[in-house]
């Protein structure tokens, strides 16, 4: 079982890493455990490269904040208008 997880969560953090899906259909795509951990993993990137960026980009943290409320908002309605 462990195994099973553990490639449900390789599968879709590979298929997010390439980013020609939607965001939306990657989530409709895979489980939910897999895209709660690699929605983790990926926001934690994320942060991370956005305060390296601060120097030469002092709003890359705002910038990020944007995208991710814009990620969230999305969600928030994919959830709300499908029967899951």
């Amino acid at each position: 079982m462990v195994e099973a997880v553990r490639r449900r969560i390789r599968d879709a953090f590979t298929e997010l890493n390439k980013e020609t899906a939607e965001r939306h259909e990657w989530v409709l795509r895979h489980c939910g455990q897999a895209v709660a951990v690699v929605s983790m993993l990926s926001w934690t990137e994320q942060v991370e490269a956005a305060i390296l960026e601060m120097e030469e980009e002092p709003f890359s943290l705002m910038n990020l904040f944007d995208s991710a409320k814009h990620n969230l908002m999305m969600l928030v309605e994919l959830i709300r208008g499908t029967n899951l």
